[in-house]
């Protein structure tokens, strides 16, 4: 199992295998996170025999990082690999000069258990709040 960064992380959401790994994304997350990656968000990935297995992304902020996304395809879960794509994103986190990482998942998600495993603490009590904001034909100035 090689593990990389950023460099086979762009060759890889160019690859087809992008489509295997993300089945369950839908197109605007795969777009999502293409373009995270373009603006420098920090990436590593899991080969294994040259077949991406698994990918996790951060973006930085100062000292802190928000984890983005870990997916390992399914035939690979449950091997070490999230926990394994966790440590390498650490490593270059913290050469970074990041010193807190969040994620925010749902119980049970992929990454949950790899988090846990890496010395996360799920922290309780907190919402989500979201507001979509809707574009009116009129709202648009040019």
């Amino acid at each position: 199992m090689a593990y990389s960064s950023n460099e086979w992380a762009r060759l890889a959401v160019v690859n087809i295998e992008i489509r295997v790994l993300f089945r369950c994304w839908e197109e605007v997350e795969i777009a999502q996170f293409i373009a995270d990656i373009n603006d420098g968000a920090i990436a590593v990935v899991a080969l294994a025999g040259g077949t991406l297995v698994g990918v996790a992304s951060a973006r930085v902020a100062g000292d802190r990082a928000w984890t983005q996304m870990v997916a390992i395809d399914p035939g690979w879960r449950r091997r070490g690999i999230g926990s394994a794509l966790a440590r390498r994103l650490e490593e270059r986190l913290l050469h970074l000069g990041v010193r807190k990482i969040s994620a925010l998942i749902g119980p049970g998600q992929v990454g949950e258990q790899a988090l846990l495993n890496r010395g996360f603490t799920a922290r309780t009590g907190m919402v989500l709040y979201e507001k979509f904001l809707s574009l009116q034909p009129g709202d648009v100035r040019t």
